[in-house]
């Protein structure tokens, strides 16, 4: 028996210990989004495809120069900087199929044909307009599934920040993959303004992953440990009682006022974070829209 497992280690053991995540990251100006791969001696897994063209351009190049196929690309969530740059990647690395849940593959739809209309126009012709990418690989939520080399666990966790959130952890890196559950050192964008329901996904991840993964990597910002969500629930949570204090009676007075007092209250105490190439507090100005509408729609 004990010679069956050191055989079995010696032909396994170095392939899953060898399996490495890197990231490639885009600029403030361009929302620093992140775009992930998993390699191995043989193949390549990516994780999400950034915004602009001639950024996913770049990424693809990385990946070609590295002379193994491409196996799969995985989807966070349905938002454009995350699902883009499927078609440049496509240009230069070939088909491989994509894949997501149902809930994200339903999502990108609705989400392009959106941006087309509002947020496009900022970024010029670098884009892929002609049509939404498609998902070809619809994923169990939870599930187990092997894509190439790559095991990997799925699970989603509905909607928050984007209509719904899936992670993805692959257990012999003991990476977690997390979308935008994760913007560090930036200001957290709320979406559609639902903070309780964020604030349960960051309590989820937590009871879920704490002690199985060593690394999470998010949409935004550096990778790291569980410490960044915390530091993103204090946020929130910062955030959610200035507004408690400031707007909570949808009759009140100078509200526009107070909405300033809050963006300067959070800009002092969260000084060190960054606004995606946006002026200080635009981010800020979004979220307070979005928890008005939220609370009072």
């Amino acid at each position: 028996m004990r010679t069956l497992l050191l055989c079995y280690y010696l032909m396994v053991g170095p392939a899953l210990a060898d399996v490495q995540v890197k990231r490639f990251s885009t600029t403030e100006v361009d929302w620093s989004a992140n775009a992930y791969w998993l390699a191995n001696e043989r193949q390549i897994l990516l994780v999400d495809s950034l915004l602009r063209r001639s950024d996913a351009l770049n990424f693809a190049a990385v990946i070609k120069a590295q002379n193994k196929p491409v196996v799969g690309l995985l989807l966070t969530h349905p938002h454009p900087d995350h699902y883009m740059g499927i078609l440049a990647l496509k240009s230069v690395l070939g088909d491989f199929p994509v894949y997501a849940t149902a809930a994200t593959a339903a999502g990108i739809s609705k989400d392009f044909e959106q941006f087309k209309r509002q947020g496009a126009r900022q970024f010029g012709n670098d884009l892929w307009l002609n049509n939404a990418p498609q998902v070809q690989v619809i994923l169990p939520s939870p599930g187990q599934v092997l894509i190439g080399d790559f095991s990997i666990l799925v699970e989603d966790f509905s909607g928050g920040e984007s209509v719904n959130a899936s992670v993805f952890y692959h257990a012999d890196s003991r990476s977690l993959f997390v979308g935008d559950l994760l913007m560090a050192h930036h200001h957290y964008y709320v979406g559609d303004g639902d903070l309780p329901r964020i604030l349960a996904q960051f309590e989820r991840l937590q009871a879920s992953y704490t002690g199985k993964a060593d690394h999470l990597y998010g949409g935004h910002g550096d990778s790291g440990g569980f410490q960044l969500i915390e530091e993103q629930r204090r946020y929130l949570l910062d955030l959610s009682q200035l507004v408690d204090e400031q707007l909570s009676d949808a009759n009140i007075s100078q509200p526009q006022m107070r909405v300033q007092q809050i963006i300067q209250s959070m800009l002092i105490k969260y000084a060190h974070l960054g606004d995606y190439g946006y002026p200080p507090g635009t981010i800020l100005q979004w979220n307070l829209q979005a928890i008005q509408k939220h609370r009072h729609p």
